[in-house]
């Protein structure tokens, strides 16, 4: 074989070397899939089961930087991979996922696309990629190297030996390699998503730009918690909501949250009152009933936010109450306003929702009144009263959800306080109320 047809065999077959090597990986790949003995050699299952376990014990949920950083250095222990973040793990080790090696070897690979947005691993995997796409690219990408290879193998002819031609070969082999790796990465993602059902894909969002990747609330549900919160109880859905109203507080209202315990009573006094005006007013006037159900919307929402004041929980002060759990939100919130309505006999009466908005300004009055006694200093029940108040409220309120029939209130609260986070200059920084807070 003369020099010629050394070049030529090196342009028709060294050329294909790339696409041998992503035909072995994939191969390899699928093995991993079906028989995950390969990957023990990384570490033993019986090695691995223990460490989890002390990792659940001592590492799952850590709020202290150094405690974070042993975490990571104990992760690195369970998993042998250098992508793989304690945040990962945590995440696998809550949805108790099989086949740990597998999946830590797939993120290793595909991490980059990946963002797992909370160190307790409650929150969904946020996938920095459109769902639409994953299949078609990945499709596409292998049509390319089939190209190429019958490119190479039938249309390179002898007389194709210059040093450009040569030269030419040589970059479209460095753009093959870069094909494959990226498409090899790409199948391992597709793999990886395939062994979970707790993602969000990019798509599913609004096109904000946001430190994590934004998804709408309803769909959120759908995708991650329907299961879950089908099995919760209304009040744990309702304590859920307490929490995140309380985030909500910390992360975008820093003015009104680094007051005393007593001007921040004072605000929520100042804007109970306010919505209880404009309650009153619309419903008086009768306004549309959409503008009406937002300002109750905003009214529970301030009402969750003043109960956290002083952690007079509305869920807690319920179960106190020996009031019936539910199985939704919108149940338990129905029936504690009917509840109240039947205590108050507005069932007969022609102006009902006027009753229970004049209801809600006395009690307005009264929270103002246990405020100026504070600042007087007077002999007053306060800490009693405040937790009334809340409960109070909640239920007048739930009767008014009631009357106008407002259903899915725990998405209505998701969307409001969506809305006005998005305003903050801060927004993409500080996390939000759809995809959860920088902790």
């Amino acid at each position: 074989m003369n020099w010629i047809d050394s070049v030529n065999f090196l342009s028709k077959y060294f050329l294909l070397y790339s696409i041998i090597v992503y035909i072995i990986c994939l191969i390899k790949l699928m093995i991993y899939k079906y028989n995950s003995i390969g990957l023990e050699k990384y570490l033993s299952l019986g090695e691995q089961s223990k460490l989890i376990k002390n990792f659940s014990e001592r590492y799952l949920d850590v709020k202290k930087d150094q405690e974070k950083l042993l975490r990571e250095i104990y992760a690195q222990q369970l998993t042998t991979y250098p992508n793989v973040s304690a945040r990962f793990v945590a995440y696998c080790i809550r949805r108790e996922l099989p086949n740990l090696n597998f999946i830590f070897y797939l993120f290793n690979i595909s991490h980059a696309l990946v963002d797992v947005i909370d160190g307790r691993g409650e929150y969904s995997l946020h996938l920095k990629c459109k769902k639409s796409v994953l299949w078609p690219t990945f499709i596409l990408g292998n049509v390319i190297l089939i190209i190429y290879a019958i490119g190479v193998v039938l249309y390179l002819s002898l007389n194709l030996t210059s040093g450009l031609w040569v030269f030419s070969n040589i970059l479209i082999n460095i753009v093959i390699v870069c094909l494959a790796i990226f498409l090899y990465k790409v199948l391992c993602f597709i793999l990886l998503v395939a062994q979970l059902d707790d993602v969000v894909y990019k798509d599913l969002s609004k096109p904000n730009k946001t430190c994590y990747i934004s998804w709408c609330s309803c769909l959120f549900d759908t995708i991650c918690c329907r299961n879950r919160k089908q099995k919760m109880s209304a009040f744990k859905i309702l304590k859920e909501l307490e929490f995140k109203q309380l985030q909500h507080d910390n992360c975008y209202h820093k003015d009104i949250w680094v007051l005393n315990t007593q001007d921040k009573a004072r605000h929520m006094a100042a804007h109970i009152g306010k919505y209880c005006g404009q309650l009153l007013e619309a419903i008086r006037i009768n306004q549309d009933e959409e503008i009406i159900k937002k300002k109750l919307i905003d009214s529970l929402i301030i009402n969750l936010s003043y109960a956290n004041i002083f952690l007079c929980l509305v869920s807690d002060q319920l179960r106190d109450n020996s009031v019936t759990d539910q199985t939704s939100l919108d149940q338990l919130i129905h029936s504690v306003g009917q509840d109240y309505i039947s205590q108050q006999k507005y069932e007969e009466s022609e102006n009902c929702c006027l009753e229970l908005a004049m209801d809600l300004c006395i009690l307005s009055g009264r929270v103002l009144k246990t405020v100026e006694s504070m600042d007087h200093m007077e002999r007053h029940p306060y800490r009693e009263n405040f937790e009334s108040y809340s409960l109070s409220i909640f239920k007048i309120l739930s009767a008014l959800c009631k009357k106008y029939d407002i259903k899915e209130i725990d998405k209505e609260i998701a969307k409001r306080l969506f809305a006005v986070e998005e305003k903050n200059p801060y927004f993409s920084s500080l996390g939000n109320y759809k995809e959860g807070y920088l902790r």
